[in-house]
């Protein structure tokens, strides 16, 4: 573990010189290509403290190959050059709280970044890799870190087929005069599509933990978001119990659905959030707020997609958080035009990377309101 202490959305190229200029607190301008937009979610108080959460998968250098990504030319899948857009990003969007996937080059590279932008971090590398971590970071001119623990995922179970490396790291934040603490996790499970299971597995110990903190710490959190690359989508087992349902196991497989329920019942927990992107959908229509969507509606009410690539369009990134803070506003999804590789040398096709985003994953953004005044 390393702890220090001290995409935007292009309407039209017509329209390129009036979304240079912003529009609020919560929009700056990023680079000439991208400009941040902003979708309004429940009515803002300004009475009340806010603060801006991102989640973020930064992709790996070393799965940053050709093989990997044939559409993306070497200047979109080079390590350098991404990491500086990236770092560029994480600048214009000046988010309090980041919650980052896939981080390699730590040392060198994203830790100076991060140090010179003022935020502090916990940073954890996966048990099966001497490069790749998460972290979080908070800006330390704004909050200071209450407590930190890092979970090794592989504890879910002895079985060979749930040690997978991947980690949730979980850390308790204070704000210095605004006086309210929130418990922030960030997490990036398992990617095989046929491994359902093992997230769902991950994802019951990471509510699990967070109910143990709940009943050790909770007078003094005032609520809990978790973010991350869940490597699945709205409708899936791992997103659902995190909303609060109870999934049977998606796997015909005798053994596979003994242990789904064998977790369910052995990883226990009351904690119940929303997705900050569970009514995308229909407040991008002009839909008013809903306040009691149920199952379906925060299935379908998700975006179309955070992860961009030929054979895969869809929703796999989230941030999500407790009924302690309201939604003020998303990060909006950039249109599918964006990732059109057309007219870029060297690349071809539909698919990110390219050489105006800098990860196969765009970057997700919640502005959360607390819902209670809270005074030092």
């Amino acid at each position: 573990v390393s702890t220090q202490s001290t995409w935007g959305f292009l309407l039209s190229q017509q329209n390129l010189s009036k979304q240079l200029m912003g529009c609020g607190t919560h929009n700056r301008v990023i680079h000439p290509y991208i400009n941040m937009n902003y979708l309004k979610m429940e009515a803002e108080d300004p009475s009340k403290p806010t603060f801006k959460v991102m989640s973020y998968n930064f992709l790996v250098y070393h799965h940053a190959t050709h093989s990997s990504f044939p559409w993306a030319s070497d200047l979109a899948r080079g390590f350098e050059r991404r990491s500086r857009k990236i770092i560029k990003e994480i600048k214009s969007s000046y988010p309090d709280i980041l919650c980052a996937q896939e981080v390699d080059q730590f040392s060198s590279t994203y830790g100076p970044g991060l140090a010179g932008l003022g935020y502090s971090f916990v940073y954890a590398l996966k048990t099966n890799s001497s490069v790749e971590g998460i972290l979080v970071a908070y800006k330390n001119l704004e909050f200071e870190k209450t407590f930190e623990t890092v979970l090794h995922l592989d504890d879910v179970d002895p079985d060979p087929d749930y040690k997978k490396g991947n980690v949730a790291v979980i850390v308790g934040l204070r704000h210095r005069w605004r006086g309210f603490t929130v418990c922030a996790t960030c997490t990036h499970t398992f990617y095989h599509a046929d491994f359902e299971h093992v997230r769902f597995a991950q994802i019951k110990y990471i509510l699990s933990e967070l109910t143990k903190i709940k009943k050790e710490k909770g007078k003094d959190i005032d609520g809990y978001i978790l973010c991350g690359d869940f490597n699945c989508g709205p409708s899936s087992s791992p997103v659902r119990v995190v909303l609060g349902d109870d999934p049977s196991c998606p796997i015909n497989n005798d053994k596979i659905r003994a242990k789904f329920d064998e977790h369910g019942k052995k990883f226990a927990s009351d904690m119940v959030m929303k997705s900050a992107y569970e009514q995308y959908k229909p407040m991008l229509e002009g839909k008013p707020w809903n306040s009691n969507p149920d199952l379906q509606e925060k299935q379908v009410g998700h975006p179309q997609w955070t992860n961009y690539s030929p054979d895969f369009k869809g929703t796999i990134d989230y941030v999500f958080y407790t009924e302690k803070f309201k939604l003020a506003q998303v990060l909006r999804i950039p249109p599918d035009y964006m990732a059109n590789h057309e007219g870029f040398p060297g690349s071809k096709g539909f698919g990110l990377p390219n050489e105006v985003f800098p990860s196969d994953h765009v970057r997700i953004e919640a502005v959360l309101q607390m819902n209670k005044q809270k005074n030092l």
